[in-house]
């Protein structure tokens, strides 16, 4: 609640007041601008908040983290060589045989990953994080460090989908949102979604420097440092 002036207040603002039309007169002030700002100060009772001068005024929520992390996985040593073609083929229906169930592999992860033949990894543990708000790749991979060693190979996302190859509970999402992947190069992005409707993996992959945006609650990967 405003306090009524004192004898030596009031006649601080009237000297405040005289001084500025002056300035005001002489060129040395906007009139429209003073003029806004003594309306302001006129019609609205929280003018000083307005004005952006209360240091009571209740400070901005802060912007939580894009990524909030959830937990670590450890994928062991895998030996051989390994073919991206003869993995990554699409396995669902009546038909289905054992392995990884998968319904759908996106055309460019056909084009850019299946031609692949990489070679034997070493273990890596994986770290994994919820994405609070939708968000492109770039500013992803700048909350994770950019680092070249945070990404996940193919093999490697290969042998978590083989842990829940027919889409159980695990450290893959299994409820229809993403988990997001980045190949060696950080250039380009690997998801991967259950599709209920069809019992299989969508696997599926994207230029970092697209638009397409993740949605809140899609689950990224990133190798933690060795």
């Amino acid at each position: 609640m405003a306090t009524i002036a004192t004898t030596d207040q009031k006649a601080r603002l009237l000297d405040l007041t005289t001084g500025i039309l002056e300035m005001a007169r002489d060129g040395n002030r906007d009139y429209e601008e003073v003029i806004e700002v003594f309306q302001v100060i006129k019609e609205k009772p929280n003018f000083a908040t307005i004005l952006g001068r209360n240091s009571k005024a209740v400070a901005p929520k802060p912007v939580p983290p894009l990524l909030e992390p959830v937990g670590t996985v450890t994928i062991p040593a895998l030996a051989d060589r390994f073919n991206a073609r003869e993995k990554f083929v699409l396995n669902y229906g009546q038909k289905a045989k054992p392995g990884v169930r998968i319904a759908y592999l996106g055309d460019n992860f056909e084009e850019w990953f299946l031609p692949m033949v990489e070679q034997p990894t070493a273990e890596a543990v994986v770290s994994y994080s919820r994405l609070t708000r939708s968000e492109l790749d770039r500013p992803i991979l700048a909350s994770l460090g950019n680092r070249p060693d945070l990404a996940i190979f193919l093999r490697q996302i290969y042998w978590l989908l083989c842990e829940q190859s027919n889409g159980e509970p695990g450290t893959l999402l299994n409820d229809g949102w993403g988990n997001i992947f980045y190949a060696p190069g950080l250039t380009r992005a690997v998801g991967v979604r259950w599709h209920s409707e069809f019992g299989g993996w969508r696997v599926f992959a994207g230029s970092v420097a697209g638009r397409f945006r993740w949605y809140v609650g899609d689950r990224v990967f990133s190798r933690n440092p060795a």
